[in-house]
């Protein structure tokens, strides 16, 4: 009996050395890249104004490890009565910046008007990708690494 709990005892051991071995650190960097929807492109794809919902919404771009990009829908709103025009494009908007919130994954693409009209924002929550951080960021697009699997 007691060579059989020897025996068991080693085992557990070895079982327990092994697990921790195969749980070792394992992580690997992500690079997202987020394009903001354009006020108005060649394709006639438009951020657009909703002012009966105070609303914005518009498509960008996200990139994953520079692979295929997928067309995420940026939203944003604004108080009502803000002077904000619905033909965007044709108001003078375009786009100022960027941001990005590690903490919740959001990205902010800002907008501003050159004939005195009010900023308008719209964001778009990043699906797992918060902690990140932010490589480059411009008027239309932000570059994030960000860190997945496992670290022991």
């Amino acid at each position: 009996m007691k060579r059989f709990l020897k025996v068991v005892s080693i085992a557990a051991i070895s079982t327990l050395a092994a697990s921790s071995m195969a749980f070792a650190q394992s992580t690997h960097t992500v690079k997202l890249t987020v394009d903001c929807p354009d006020i108005c492109n060649k394709s006639n794809e438009c951020l657009i104004a909703d002012l009966n919902n105070n609303t914005v919404a518009g498509l960008g771009l996200e990139r994953v490890n520079s692979d295929v990009a997928t067309r995420p829908n940026f939203m944003g709103s604004f108080t009502a009565g803000s002077n904000v025009p619905a033909d965007l494009a044709a108001n003078g908007y375009s786009q100022l910046g960027t941001s990005y919130n590690a903490s919740n994954g959001m990205v902010v693409c800002y907008y501003t008007s050159s004939m005195g009209f009010d900023p308008i924002s719209a964001s778009y929550q990043l699906t797992n990708a918060t902690g990140g951080v932010v490589t480059s960021s411009g008027p239309d697009e932000i570059k994030i690494k960000i860190q997945t699997g496992f670290t022991k």
